[in-house]
C-alpha cells in the first residue's frame, strides 16, 4: 500500500488546475477571434485567429513605417516682464544721459579754452597798443623837450597851488578863534622857518660832494654798461634843485631861475627820460632797482620844486 505524500498531491493538483486554466484561456481566445471576425465582416472560419501567419495572439509591434516628423524650431523666449523692461529702459536712459553730459562737458571745456585764449590775445593786443602809444609819446616828448617841460611845470605848479590853498584854508579855519597878536606871531615863526630852510639848503650844496657829482656826470655819457654803482647819483636828492639854482648866473627873476634849474634837473633825472636813454645798457637784474631809485629821486625833486614855488 502506497503511502500518502502531501507535497506530491499538491503538485498534482496544481498541474490539473493549470491544465484547466489553459483550456479556459484557449476557449476565451477562440471566442474573441470569432467575435472579431463576425463584427468586422471579415467572414471566414472561426479558427482564423489560429491560422499560421495570423498575428492574433501575438505581441503587437510598435514599429511604424511613417517618416519621422521634421525637427521644429525651439520656442521663442518668453517676453520680458514689466520689471525687467523698466530696468532696461532706465539703463538705456542713464547711458544716454551720461553720453549727453560727456558731450556737454567737452563742449564747455572747449568753450572755456577758447575764451581764455581770446582773452589772452586781447590782452596781448592791448599791451602792444599801449606800449606803442607810450613809445610814440615818449619819442615825441624827447623831440619836443620844451613842450614836455611846460607840461611838467604846469602840473607841478597846479599841485603847488592846490596845496597852498588847502593850507591857507586850514590856517584861516584855525585862526578864526585867535587874536591878531597870535596870528602875527605865527606868521613871523613861519617866515623864520622858511629862511632857516633856505640857509640850510644853500649851506648843504656847498662842498666837494657836488663837485664830484658834476665830474662823474660829465663822464657818465661815455660809459658802456650802466649799473647801480656807475650811475652818478646826487649826494642829496632833496637838495638837488638848490644846487642847480646856485649854478645859474644871477640877473633873472627868482621864478625864472627856479624853473630853469628844475628843467635841467628834470631832463637829467626824470625816470622816463633816463630809462629811455640808458635802459638798453642795463642788466635785467638791476633794472627794477634802478627804476625804483629814479622814482624816489624825482619825487624828492618835485617836492623841492613845489616848496620853491611857494616862496616866490
Amino acid at each position: 500500500m502506497a503511502s500518502f505524500n502531501p507535497a506530491f498531491q499538491w503538485m498534482q493538483d496544481g498541474n490539473e488546475s493549470k491544465k484547466v486554466g489553459d483550456g479556459d484561456a484557449d476557449e476565451r481566445r477562440g471566442n474573441v477571434t470569432k467575435f472579431t471576425t463576425t463584427t468586422m465582416g471579415g467572414g471566414g472560419s472561426a479558427e482564423r485567429g489560429t491560422e499560421p501567419g495570423s498575428t492574433f495572439g501575438r505581441r503587437p509591434s510598435f514599429k511604424s513605417s511613417a517618416r519621422p516628423a521634421p525637427p521644429t524650431d525651439p520656442p521663442p523666449p518668453p517676453p520680458p516682464s514689466d520689471a525687467s523692461f523698466d530696468f532696461l529702459s532706465q539703463q538705456d536712459k542713464l547711458q544716454q544721459d551720461l553720453a549727453a553730459m560727456t558731450m556737454k562737458n567737452k563742449s564747455a571745456r572747449a568753450t572755456s579754452h577758447a575764451r581764455a585764449n581770446l582773452a589772452q590775445r586781447e590782452r596781448a593786443d592791448q599791451k602792444r597798443v599801449i606800449d606803442g602809444r607810450v613809445s610814440a609819446n615818449r619819442k615825441k616828448l624827447e623831440e619836443d623837450e620844451d613842450a614836455w617841460f611846460r607840461f611838467l611845470v604846469e602840473q607841478r605848479e597846479r599841485e603847488a597851488r592846490e596845496d597852498e590853498e588847502r593850507r591857507k584854508r586850514e590856517r584861516d579855519q584855525a585862526a578864526r578863534g585867535k587874536t591878531p597878536e597870535q596870528r602875527a606871531a605865527e606868521a613871523r615863526a613861519r617866515q623864520q622857518r622858511d629862511e632857516e630852510r633856505r640857509r640850510t639848503a644853500s649851506a648843504a650844496v656847498v662842498g666837494g660832494q657836488w663837485k664830484d657829482y658834476e665830474e662823474r656826470w660829465a663822464a657818465f655819457g661815455d660809459s658802456g654798461v650802466v649799473t647801480m654803482a656807475s650811475i652818478p647819483w646826487p649826494p642829496h636828492a632833496d637838495r638837488l634843485l638848490q644846487w642847480q639854482i646856485q649854478k645859474i648866473p644871477p640877473g633873472q627873476d627868482r621864478k625864472a631861475t627856479v624853473r630853469s634849474a628844475y628843467k635841467k634837473c628834470a631832463l637829467r633825472w626824470h625816470p622816463d627820460k633816463f630809462m629811455g636813454k640808458h635802459g638798453g645798457k642795463m642788466s635785467d637784474g638791476e633794472k627794477d632797482a634802478i627804476q625804483a631809485r629814479l622814482n624816489d629821486n624825482f619825487q624828492a625833486l618835485n617836492a623841492s620844486f613845489t616848496a620853491a614855488l611857494k616862496g616866490l
